[in-house]
């Protein structure tokens, strides 16, 4: 189930990038049952509850590989280089025709599979626009996903996000997942942007919407590290 597909990179690279909210630790499992028939069987309203891809780790390695994009910033242009992991299975000149395509001139596949682009500063702020607009609306669409989310809020800057819910429905349900998209939506616009992977963070508060109480925050990458 993936909930934030970043599509305008797509677009302007010729590459498909995306993230889905499915890595935060799931709750304690129910008990094993006591007898040899009733093993492995789940209630009705826990098959319902479990979200489809539970054990999938996409996102934690969306974002690792996020950590190896290099931007640098010249006086005319930027360069983005890629790692090889973003375009498994495609054919090296269809990624130099797909860039092409997009008025990319100097597009570079390297012996190690990355892959380098040489674009204009107002190409880069363009893919930029693009990026960040993608990622609001499929925030849009994330709210619309998980029924105790009511909004999410961000600051320019896309570092700081308020995941606005219904806490009671929230924390009787798997919809913590969705703090997952949100934190790597954001590692993909700072690390385009030119952020030093080293320097990423995402800070997504958990606020109730009757109280206006943030009753939890999560730090990424700090909290995916422990």
């Amino acid at each position: 189930m993936r909930l934030i597909t970043i599509t305008c990179l797509s677009a302007v690279l010729g590459m498909q990038l995306a993230c889905s909210p499915t890595a935060e630790p799931a709750p304690s499992p129910v008990e094993e049952a006591s007898s040899d028939e009733s093993a492995g069987l789940q209630t009705e309203d826990e098959a319902e509850a479990e979200p489809e891809d539970l054990d999938s780790l996409e996102d934690l390695e969306d974002l690792e590989d996020l950590s190896d994009v290099e931007v640098d910033r010249n006086i005319l242009s930027v360069d983005i280089t890629i790692p090889a992991s973003f375009f498994e299975g495609q054919d090296p000149q269809d990624i130099v025709d797909a860039a092409e395509q997009q008025g990319i001139r100097e597009v570079t596949v390297n012996p190690d599979g990355s892959v380098s682009y040489r674009m204009s500063r107002a190409q880069h702020r363009e893919l930029l626009v693009e990026l960040r607009d993608s990622i609001t609306e499929n925030l849009d669409e994330m709210v619309a996903e998980f029924n105790s989310v009511q909004a999410i809020s961000h600051n320019d800057d896309l570092t700081e996000f308020d995941l606005i819910v219904d806490r009671p429905a929230y924390e009787d349900s798997f919809d913590s997942f969705a703090i997952f998209g949100v934190a790597v939506s954001a590692g993909y616009y700072q690390l385009f942007s030119g952020t030093d992977a080293d320097s990423y963070r995402a800070v997504v508060n958990t606020v109730d919407v009757d109280t206006d109480e943030t009753f939890a925050t999560f730090v990424a990458p700090d909290d995916w590290e422990e």
